[in-house]
């Protein structure tokens, strides 16, 4: 930590001093009131007095090479270190009062030199005055930057100064008599660019024309005025175009103008190769250092409020979604434990059974030892599970020894039959529960993802937002504001003018292109302010989708096939067929069922285990043989992949380039068994692959690879003709049983 200080404080007294020995050398009627007046403003801004006397009296030499003027600024300085020591001991701050009388005091020596050495008394005086003045505006702006430092933007009154400091410090360089200005040129070079990379264009205009007044105020020459201004001008142009060319640019403006003014070629190289080197050193810089110094120091804060309660409101909610998935995956933990056997209902009978009938009997003891408890819960189980008791249930001790056979049987029934419950009815009853689990637990799952993907925070770049906006610009597209979020998933909003919500592609590939990100449209609102709208725009999947069916039903009435293609959110796609047990109404309903809670399943975000589950029980519940075949594809458009979720469904088909791919199943129907499990297949798709599924009434008509051979033939890109090519196919073969049959086919394809 106190390396690192040490570190800043050298590279600040540093970077101050050259800023005093540039200032120092400059002049008005042969007097040198400026690097004074600077040293004044940087010790009531804070700095060590002491540290900068040596600049100080290296800059007043450097501008008039007389120890004597020399000395006399050493010797206000020393003034002033006195006072600064002192009221340092005294832990006294500077006052308003204070500073006045110190500067006066300090410029005494100055003054006294300049009158010995011969300056008329109106040249002091106006050399007084000047360093008064200076020594106000310099301390106007060495405050913001060195005693706040920058905690606020700068105000108006704060630039002048900088501006007024800027012209005084190309006085002090154009002072320093080196042929051709080189050091200026160079300055000008560097300053340009960075100016306007982090401050912006007016600011590389203004700080341009300051440059050139101050060399005006030297030389008695303006040309350098419009020179820099013309410079800055060129370096604008391209400051948002790669690093190299800003330089370049300026280099190139320099020479035209030059040139079409009549500038010696001695002063033209100079001035060529002084902006090539000062381009060099922007250039040279990292852009990682240019970005976080304009960051720190230079970026503008309007919308971080917004940034940020984006950023918490999406926080809140990534810990609500947490908390309520922790709850809903706790009420899924307690609902699978609470599966009931019927236990308690057997022993409760066994026991009311045998105080009514055996505690009586007289050979009741003689029972006990031979296991009647035993026995009695036998019957008891039995009785619960069959809803009744018979003789193939009953113990040999109570066949071959029990006087009581009958009324056991009898009584064991009626206690079943007045507890109102079975076997069946509880096991119906885990059934749900079980479902109510599985459904809990995945929307637990669903919440907890939901929370992982919230929680991250949005980042955002305030210079990818301006580029889009001068690059909008360029198409004659007004775009006043633009909100970009990055993160793992992009996304932009733009506030245009209505008559340029036409251009909606336009601005998407724009934003796409700066981005790095393909963008689509979303959505287009109206704006609070009259004429101007709101545009969301959301990532463009790298696949669109064309899909199309053909379906046959074996009755009029209805058919037991259902089918359903639907978009997932901006990147999925869904298309599954359902095959319902049988043809005719009942097969409709099941198939019907299960299609729509596919359908919901899928939308929630649910996954393909707890979906198939979700339906399985479902199905499972109602009263009959209740048997479906699902056969589902689902299709990452953005990853370029498909899930192929198959339940008891035949063969599908992935129609490629060159080949096809057959996806086979083994699993058992849909209403067969509690824990039927999909088999999930995950395969990478390309943009003109085709995803064929036939239902049991089409693959049955075909023989082996026979309709593989026909998928893989065919030659048409379009879904719909590809599934009426199979239907009509099918329709041509003999059946080897009646059956309803679909056809559905998506294909995918590369976006443009």
């Amino acid at each position: 930590m106190l390396k690192e200080n040490f570190k800043s404080t050298l590279i600040k007294y540093i970077m101050l001093s050259v800023i005093l020995i540039l200032i120092s050398p400059a002049q008005v009627n042969g007097l040198q009131p400026f690097g004074l007046g600077a040293y004044m403003a940087l010790v009531f801004a804070g700095c060590n007095a002491a540290v900068l006397v040596l600049p100080l009296a290296v800059g007043c030499f450097i501008g008039s090479f007389d120890w004597i003027s020399t000395a006399a600024a050493v010797l206000g300085a020393g003034i002033t270190v006195a006072v600064d020591y002192f009221l340092t001991r005294q832990k006294r701050p500077y006052g308003i009062v204070i500073m006045i009388c110190l500067s006066i005091i300090s410029f005494c020596p100055v003054a006294a030199v300049n009158a010995l050495t011969g300056a008329p008394a109106v040249y002091v005086i106006i050399n007084a005055c000047l360093y008064l003045i200076f020594t106000y505006v310099a301390y106007g702006i060495a405050k913001p930057l060195l005693y706040y430092k920058i905690k606020h933007s700068l105000l108006d009154t704060e630039k002048t100064c900088l501006y007024v400091v800027v012209v005084v410090t190309a006085m002090g360089i154009s002072a320093l008599g080196v042929p051709g200005n080189i050091p200026l040129f160079v300055v000008v070079g560097a300053a340009l660019p960075f100016t306007c990379r982090f401050i912006g264009k007016g600011a590389c205009v203004m700080t341009a024309l300051s440059l050139g007044l101050g060399s005006a105020f030297y030389t008695l020459d303006v040309t350098n005025v419009a020179l820099f201004g013309f410079i800055a001008l060129a370096c604008s142009m391209f400051i948002t175009s790669p690093r190299v060319l800003s330089p370049l640019a300026q280099i190139f403006a320099a020479v035209i103008f030059e040139l079409f003014f009549n500038v010696p070629y001695v002063d033209l190289g100079y001035h060529a190769a002084s902006l090539l080197a000062g381009g060099i050193v922007y250039a040279a810089v990292p852009e990682k250092t240019v970005n976080s110094i304009r960051e720190k120091f230079f970026s503008s804060h309007s919308g971080i409020a917004v940034r940020y309660i984006i950023n918490r409101n999406r926080a809140d909610l990534a810990r609500k979604a947490r908390s309520v998935g922790d709850v809903f995956n706790e009420m899924s933990d307690i609902l699978g434990g609470m599966e009931k056997t019927g236990e308690t209902a057997v022993v409760s009978i066994a026991k009311e059974v045998t105080k009514s009938v055996c505690v009586g009997c007289q050979r009741y003891k003689q029972c006990l030892k031979e296991g009647l408890e035993e026995c009695m819960l036998h019957v008891a189980a039995k009785s619960f599970e069959k809803g009744k008791a018979s003789m193939s249930d009953l113990p040999f001790l109570l066949v071959d020894k029990c006087l009581y056979v009958g009324k056991i049987m009898s009584l064991c029934s009626s206690k079943v039959a007045a507890l109102g419950m079975s076997h069946e009815s509880i096991e119906t009853d885990n059934k749900v529960t079980r479902l109510l689990a599985r459904q809990l637990g995945g929307v637990g799952k669903i919440l907890s993802g939901m929370s992982r993907n919230v929680d991250a925070p949005v980042n955002y770049d305030r210079r990818l937002e301006n580029r889009i906006k001068e690059e909008l610009k360029y198409y004659n597209v007004v775009c006043s504001e633009i909100l970009l979020c990055l993160g793992e998933t992009v996304s932009a909003t733009a506030i245009v003018r209505n008559e340029c919500v036409s251009d909606k592609k336009l601005i998407a590939d724009v934003i796409g292109k700066c981005s790095g990100t393909r963008l689509s449209l979303k959505s287009v609102d109206d704006s609070v302010i009259s004429g101007w709208s709101v545009m969301e725009f959301a990532p463009k999947p790298r696949l669109d989708v064309t899909f199309g069916v053909a379906t046959r039903a074996l009755k009029k009435e209805a058919t037991g096939d259902t089918h359903s293609f639907m978009k997932i959110g901006s990147d999925k796609f869904l298309m599954a067929v359902c095959d319902g047990m049988g043809s005719g109404k009942k097969a409709y309903e099941l198939s019907e069922k299960a299609m729509s809670l596919v359908e919901g399943f899928y939308k929630a975000g649910f996954d393909h285990d707890v979906t198939v589950e979700g339906i399985n029980t479902f199905l499972g519940i109602e009263e009959g043989e209740s048997f479906s075949a699902l056969d589902i594809a689902v299709v990452d458009l953005d990853k370029c992949s498909v899930d192929m979720v198959k339940l008891a469904a035949p063969t599908s088909f992935i129609k490629r380039s060159d080949s096809v791919e057959p996806i086979v199943s083994s699993s058992l129907p849909l209403g067969v068994v509690d824990d039927a499990k999909p088999s999930v297949f995950q395969a990478d798709i390309a943009g003109g692959d085709a995803i064929v599924i036939v239902s049991d009434g089409v693959f049955q008509r075909f023989a082996d690879d026979e309709l593989a051979a026909l998928i893989n033939n065919s030659p048409s890109v379009n879904p719909q003709l590809l599934a009426d090519t199979v239907m009509q196919r099918a329709l041509e073969k003999e059946a080897c049983c009646d059956d309803d049959m679909t056809v559905a086919v998506c294909r995918v394809a590369e976006r443009e």
